[in-house]
């Protein structure tokens, strides 16, 4: 996908490593690691949480404001709904 595409798109993908119940490293969402991807944002969710890796500037302000934060819901209530 061409760049001038790419800063258009927010990628989001889902994780789904069979029997892991684990927050990601910080250092998977860095942003300088993923600046030069030139995505619009990178989020991603698995199970009980979900991420959000990275958000250029003209990214929507739910993105910017959540940039490199995680959120989990507690693990019993998702095991509850599973």
């Amino acid at each position: 996908m061409a760049p001038a595409v790419r800063r258009t798109v927010d990628l989001l993908f889902y994780v789904n490593p069979m029997d892991r119940f684990m927050m990601p490293p910080e250092s998977l969402y860095q942003s300088e690691h993923l600046a030069p991807l030139e995505w619009r944002s990178v989020s991603f969710v698995h199970a009980f949480f979900s991420c959000v890796l990275y958000a250029a500037p003209g990214a929507p302000t739910i993105f910017r404001d959540s940039a490199g934060h995680c959120y989990a819901m507690h693990l019993s209530k998702w095991l509850e709904q599973h």
